[in-house]
């Protein structure tokens, strides 16, 4: 990293930099012994979300008691404790946590729809066994080079190597990345591929974490819309019910975070009544 420092004149006085360290990967060789069954990584992702469906179930009955002892009502019909994250929470746009007290009614919102494109694993390795091996396009080995070179790809984003978080599409980089080397029917092969191909549209519903592509979780998606947490606050009175406010957007991007804070929204809550 080079640090560069000026004085008030915009003037370079001193430049300093950390040594590099280069590393050289000599991919052909790497893929000899890489493993895509015994990448960790999967086996750590989805262990973690078993674990993850645990630590959110626990934490909900918690605060869901909390609640309660502090004189809410605690509406919880259309939430599902096990996926709490605004964008993974495997439901349309509406209402997801209610809270009510003393004719104050706190309606826990997700606003917006949940729109990914995302690079799914399984279904290219399907593409290159039904489309490829099958149909004589091509030879298992040249089937298991590509699926181990894909898989390899994602290894490398998660140290940081290739991108993720971001749209990247590792089938392309296989074909322009020029470090590993490609017969001609294995370029025509990816080349005949449609983005798509490749590509699964997930909205809404089919937005659930442990039935999502590892892509997903390393970070091979683009989004085409996206929500978030929004408050709502109604005055109930018998059937009477009065809207208070055009929609509060929360911080937080965990509904189980909204539902902490619960005393914070009740007191916007009054001073909307107020």
């Amino acid at each position: 990293m080079l640090t560069v420092v000026k004085n008030l004149n915009g003037d370079v006085v001193m430049k300093t930099h950390m040594p590099l360290t280069i590393q050289t990967i000599d991919v052909e060789k790497e893929l000899e012994t890489f493993d895509p069954d015994e990448f960790i990584f999967i086996r750590n992702i989805r262990q973690e979300q078993k674990e993850e469906k645990i630590r959110n179930k626990q934490r909900f009955e918690r605060l869901k008691k909390l609640a309660e002892e502090k004189g809410f009502k605690v509406h919880n019909d259309y939430f599902n404790a096990e996926y709490t994250k605004e964008p993974c929470y495997g439901g349309s746009m509406g209402t997801v946590l209610m809270l009510e007290k003393d004719n104050l009614v706190i309606d826990i919102w997700a606003n917006g729809e949940q729109r990914y494109n995302i690079f799914n694993e399984e279904r290219f390795c399907q593409l290159l066994h039904y489309e490829g091996v099958e149909k004589r396009r091509l030879t298992k080995e040249s089937a298991e080079k590509l699926r181990k070179a894909v898989f390899y790809i994602m290894k490398l984003s998660l140290e940081g190597i290739f991108p993720r978080f971001g749209y990247f599409n590792p089938v392309e980089e296989l074909l322009t990345g020029q470090w590993l080397y490609l017969t001609e029917e294995e370029k025509e092969f990816l080349l005949a591929l449609d983005e798509d191909d490749c590509m699964e549209l997930y909205v809404n519903t089919d937005m659930i974490p442990d039935e999502m592509p590892i892509g997903w979780h390393v970070g091979y998606y683009y989004c085409g819309n996206n929500n978030w947490i929004e408050v709502f606050y109604d005055y109930v009175e018998g059937e009477k019910r009065i809207q208070l406010n055009e929609g509060e957007v929360c911080d937080e991007d965990d509904f189980l975070d909204a539902l902490e804070d619960m005393d914070g929204l009740y007191q916007m809550g009054l001073e909307y009544l107020q």
